[in-house]
C-alpha cells in the first residue's frame, strides 16, 4: 500500500508555470522559510540549485546550532530552534500548524517537502515528508518535481516600514504597503496631496490622506470649481435680468430704469434735453418736451420754418424766423408780404381776404384808398399780373353797378369800360364787378354779396418824414408804413442806404487799381500804361529822344537808348538830362541806359 503510494508520487510532474514558485511558510529567527517548486529529481543537488536560483539560502535537515550539527553542513543555514527540537520539519511543523508529531509529516502545509540533508543516502537524496501518506524520511531520489525547503533572512524583522505600513518579506528585500496617506520605500513620508493643485479657484490645506480647499470668492465645491450663482434669491425689479458675474451679479435693467436692483425710474428730463421749451415732462424711457412758440423737434431744437408756405409774394425772399419770418422784397414792392407794389402816381395793394364787395370797399377807405379802378388796358394787365403774383385768385374791382348805369369806384360814369367776358355785362341790378381767375383774369359780374379777395389802390404822397438816405426822395401810399425812395446816382437799397460798387466789375486793365467813387469809379495804372481803364500800352519812344544817334527800345515799363554799333571811348553817364520828368535813369554800361518810372 505505501510502496504503491509512493510510486505514484514519482511519476507526479509540476506544470510549467509553477516551476521556482514559492510560498511563505513561517519566519524562525530570523529566517524566513519558503517551500519552492522543483522541476526533477528531488535530490540535495537538485534543491540546493533550487534556491541558490532564487537567491535564497538553504537549510539543512536539522538547525545547525551547536548540539544540532550531525546532518548540517557549513552550507546550511543556522537558526535558533529554540529548544524545540534540532529536526527542521519538526520546528516548522510546530511554527506552521501548531503542534509537532516528532517528524512533522502530519502539518499539511509541509506535504511533499524536503531539505537538504548531508551523508545520509549514498543516491543524495534529500530528506522529505509526506501528509497524505503520513510518512518522514522519503528519500528524494525517488521523488521528482516536488517542492524543497528554502531560507531567505527576513528584512521584515526590524520593523523598518513606518507610520503603521504592513512589511512584506521578499527574496533579499522587502516591501512595504503603506497606510493611506503615507508613501516612500518606508512609508517614511506623508504624501502631499495638495502637490496636484487640485483646488482650481482656491488655496489647498493638506492633510493626512485627503486634502481641503479653501475657495476664493464666488466659488465653491470640494475642489472649488464650481461658481457660485450669486443670482439665486436676487430680484431684479421692473422687468430687469439678473446675470451672475464671478463673486457678483448685475441687473440688467429694462430701458427707462436704473440702480441694482434697477428699483429707481430714470428721470430723462434731469439731464435738461428739452432747447427751447416751456417744460419737460418725464416719462418711462422717454420725456415730451413742450415746445415755445416758433419752435418744434422732439427736443425743441428746431426752429419752425415759417417760409415752407412760401408767404413771400411778388418774388420776394423769404427769411425764416423764431416765430415769424420776413420778406425781403423786389424793387418797387413793400409790405410784409411785398403785397404793395408802385406804378406811376401810385400803389395797387392785394389781399387775400374773401369778402364781399361792401366791406372791401370800407377795408380800403379805412388804409386811405379805394378799390382798384381799370380805365385802360394797361391798368387791367397790371392788376391781372399782380393778382398772379400774389393771391393767385378772383379779385374785386371798383366797378360796380349803380342802377342802371356802371359807375367807377369814386361815383364817375364809366366811359371805357373794361373788356367783359362773352356773356357780361350781365343786366344791371346790384351787380359788381371781379378779374376772374379762371377766365385769364377778365373781368366778371357777380351779386356784390359774394367774397372775393380784392385789390386796393392809393396815389403817392411825399413823406410826413424821409427815411431815405443820401439824398434820396421818399413817397408812401395807403400809411407811412408803405415807403418807397427814389435813390440819387450811385446808391441803391430799399432806403437808398448801399453805395454801389462800381468796381465790382474789374474794369481797371493790367493791374491796374480801382477806386469807386459815387456814381463812378477811377483807375490808377500800371507803370507802362495809360487810358480811363489802363487799357492803352505807353509808346515811350514817342515821347522821347535818345541822344544823337543812339536807338530807343520800348520796354513797356521803362525804355532803354542804346548807343551805336561803334564802342564810345568812354562809359554813358546818367544826367538830369538823360530821361523825362517823373523817371530815373540806368547805367547799364558803354552801350546803353534806361529811365525808369520812379
Amino acid at each position: 500500500m505505501w510502496t504503491f503510494l509512493l510510486l505514484f508520487a514519482t511519476v507526479i510532474t509540476l506544470p510549467a508555470s509553477s516551476r521556482g514558485e514559492k510560498e511563505y511558510l513561517t519566519t524562525v529567527d530570523p529566517w524566513a522559510f519558503y517551500k519552492v517548486s522543483v522541476v526533477g529529481s528531488m535530490t540535495n543537488t537538485n534543491v540546493k540549485n533550487t534556491c541558490d536560483a532564487l537567491g535564497m539560502s538553504y537549510p539543512c535537515y536539522l538547525s545547525g546550532t551547536a548540539s544540532c550539527t550531525h546532518f548540517w553542513t557549513s552550507g546550511c543555514i543556522v537558526y535558533d530552534d529554540a529548544s524545540v527540537s534540532c529536526d527542521t520539519f519538526v520546528v516548522l511543523s510546530e511554527k506552521v500548524c501548531g503542534y509537532s508529531d516528532g517528524w512533522g509529516s502530519r502539518c499539511r502545509r509541509l506535504d511533499d517537502t524536503f531539505v537538504y540533508i548531508p551523508n545520509w543516502q549514498n543516491d543524495d537524496s534529500a530528506y522529505g515528508v509526506g501528509y497524505y501518506s503520513n510518512s518522514w524520511g522519503l528519500h528524494g531520489a525517488n521523488y521528482t518535481d516536488k517542492y524543497a525547503l528554502c531560507a531567505d533572512v527576513d528584512e521584515c524583522i526590524s520593523a523598518p516600514c513606518q507610520n503603521g505600513a504592513v512589511c512584506q518579506d521578499e527574496v533579499n528585500t522587502f516591501t512595504c504597503q503603506c497606510t493611506p496617506g503615507y508613501t516612500g520605500t518606508f512609508c517614511e513620508s506623508e504624501i502631499d496631496e495638495c502637490v496636484s493643485n487640485p483646488c482650481v479657484h482656491g488655496s489647498c490645506d493638506d492633510h493626512l490622506n485627503h486634502y481641503s480647499c479653501t475657495c476664493d470668492a464666488g466659488w465653491a465645491g470640494v475642489d472649488c470649481d464650481e461658481e457660485i450663482d450669486e443670482c439665486g434669491g436676487v430680484i431684479c425689479q421692473n422687468g430687469g435680468v439678473c446675470h451672475d458675474q464671478l463673486n457678483n451679479y448685475a441687473c440688467q435693467c429694462a430701458p427707462g430704469f436704473i440702480g441694482t436692483h434697477c428699483e429707481y425710474e430714470i428721470n430723462e428730463c434731469h439731464s435738461s434735453p428739452c432747447v427751447n421749451a416751456l417744460g419737460c415732462v418725464d416719462g418711462v424711457n422717454n420725456y415730451t418736451c413742450q415746445c415755445k412758440t416758433g419752435w418744434t423737434g422732439h427736443r425743441c431744437d428746431s426752429n419752425i420754418d415759417d417760409c415752407a408756405s412760401n408767404p413771400c409774394w411778388y418774388g420776394g425772399t423769404c427769411v425764416d424766423e423764431v416765430n415769424g419770418y420776413s420778406c425781403v422784397c423786389p424793387k418797387d414792392v413793400v409790405g410784409r408780404k411785398c403785397e404793395t407794389v408802385s406804378f406811376p402816381g401810385g400803389c395797387y395793394q392785394f389781399s387775400p381776404d374773401a369778402v364781399s364787395h361792401a366791406d372791401a370797399v370800407r377795408a380800403c377807405s379805412a388804409k386811405n384808398g379805394h378799390l382798384a379802378d381799370v380805365k385802360d388796358s394797361h391798368q387791367h394787365s397790371a392788376i391781372a399780373n399782380g393778382i398772379t403774383a400774389t393771391t393767385g385768385v378772383s379779385n374785386w374791382l371798383g366797378l360796380k353797378f349803380l342802377p342802371a348805369i356802371l359807375a367807377y369806384s369814386d361815383g364817375s360814369i364809366a366811359s371805357a369800360p373794361v373788356q367783359w367776358s362773352s356773356s357780361e355785362p350781365a343786366a344791371p341790378c346790384d351787380l359788381c364787378v371781379f378779374l376772374d381767375s379762371s377766365d385769364s383774369y377778365l373781368a366778371k359780374t357777380a351779386p356784390c354779396t359774394e367774397r372775393h379777395s380784392y385789390v386796393c389802390q392809393a396815389d403817392f404822397k411825399l413823406c410826413d418824414s424821409n427815411v431815405c438816405q443820401n439824398g434820396g426822395n421818399c413817397t408812401s401810399c395807403f400809411d407811412e408804413s408803405n415807403t418807397f425812395c427814389e435813390c440819387p446816382a450811385g446808391f441803391e437799397g430799399k432806403f437808398c442806404e448801399i453805395n454801389i460798387d462800381e468796381c465790382a466789375s474789374n474794369p481797371c486793365q493790367h493791374g491796374g487799381t480801382c477806386l469807386d467813387l459815387v456814381d463812378s469809379y477811377s483807375c490808377r495804372c500800371s507803370t507802362g500804361f495809360n487810358g480811363d481803364n489802363c487799357e492803352s500800352d505807353i509808346d515811350w519812344c514817342s515821347l522821347v529822344t535818345c541822344p544823337l544817334d543812339w536807338t530807343c527800345q520800348n520796354e513797356i515799363t521803362h525804355f532803354i537808348c542804346l548807343a551805336p554799333i561803334v564802342r564810345m571811348r568812354e562809359p554813358y553817364l546818367c544826367s538830369s538830362a538823360s530821361c523825362p520828368s517823373g523817371m530815373h535813369c540806368k547805367e547799364d554800361g558803354g552801350w546803353s541806359f534806361s529811365c525808369w518810372a520812379n
